[in-house]
């Protein structure tokens, strides 16, 4: 009981307005949520509460396209940085160089995955412990949530908010753990290597030269746990050795413990934000599911995934956290 009034509270704290805690508590006889249980700040931000000190956001898989806001485009470089106020001016008239592009691909169905693994995640647990997970539901071309909001949100008043409520959530969620804690940021990507990509912070030439120097977005949880880069990128309990010994392809890994020649994506704004790179005991992983997994594969290749990841992060978090 007491567990459940405290979720309760976390999820009044964060969404300001949600399930009342009778609702919740007559709703289930056990500690789980129903994955219809989502409490929106906004129609366009998604909330499914949790009771762990594990985040799980989901910023690129958003489907509404606001006819109200403008879609995004590429900005121009003045004065070496960039500018996306770039109304009434031609683009293809700029020199390529100065150029800032931008990205508006949908990662699809990454929430798919998310949610699949918050459901197994309660079963594994007993339906004891359940992470929280933040969806972003406005589509890319609008807004994107693992950017800067200059580049996110390009100065509409509108898109600026979307994109403020999207992260006061994942900051308010923040403050609701006690102790150290774990954001695992869900991206899909389509370099077409057929591999999940963990991002740590650290740069494919850093990985390439087994350059492990500059902080990580776990750095908090290598000084803590007196752990070396290589055991977290590539040991026992590394997510990495986790997938390749699911049959799943990863990088870094065991099997592949740097990049090389594949494309490789490091974390995003998300990760370096909420991690533990600039201090702190809250860290972040970006993860970057292939296309083959997502959606090429179909619905059961997607959702098997979802549940042997749902196993993996619980193994990491419970032997970490």
């Amino acid at each position: 009981m007491l567990i459940l009034l405290e979720l309760c509270l976390a999820s009044y704290l964060v969404c300001g307005k949600t399930l009342s805690c009778k609702q919740i508590l007559t709703s289930t006889t056990s500690l789980t949520l129903p994955t219809s249980t989502i409490a929106p700040t906004t129609e366009y931000v998604e909330y499914i509460p949790g009771n762990i000190n594990l985040l799980i956001s989901v910023p690129h898989d958003g489907t509404v396209k606001l006819e109200t806001i403008p879609d995004r485009t590429a900005g121009i470089k003045i004065n070496g940085m960039c500018n996306y106020n770039t109304l009434g001016i031609n683009l293809n008239a700029v020199n390529p160089s100065d150029i800032c592009k931008i990205v508006t691909g949908r990662d699809l169905y990454a929430s798919d995955i998310a949610k699949t693994l918050l459901q197994e995640y309660q079963t594994l647990s007993g339906f004891t412990a359940m992470p929280h997970i933040v969806i972003a539901n406005l589509h890319r071309t609008k807004v994107d949530f693992n950017r800067g909001i200059n580049e996110a949100a390009q100065e509409h008043p509108l898109a600026e908010t979307i994109y403020k409520d999207y992260h006061e959530m994942i900051k308010k969620v923040r403050q609701t753990f006690r102790g150290q804690g774990l954001v695992i940021d869900l991206h899909g990507q389509n370099h077409k290597q057929n591999s999940t990509e963990l991002g740590y912070l650290w740069t494919k030439d850093e990985l390439d030269n087994f350059d492990y120097t500059s902080p990580s977005s776990v750095k908090g949880l290598m000084k803590r746990k007196g752990v070396t880069a290589k055991e977290i990128i590539s040991g026992f309990t590394s997510l990495g050795y986790m997938l390749e010994e699911a049959g799943y392809k990863a990088v870094p890994s065991n099997r592949q413990i740097n990049p090389g020649s594949d494309r490789y994506y490091r974390g995003g704004y998300i990760t370096q934000e909420y991690g533990s790179r600039d201090g702190g005991n809250i860290d972040a992983i970006q993860i970057e599911v292939p296309s083959e997994i997502r959606y090429e594969g179909g619905p059961e290749v997607n959702a098997k995934y979802g549940r042997k990841l749902a196993e993996i992060i619980k193994t990491f978090f419970e032997h970490y956290y």
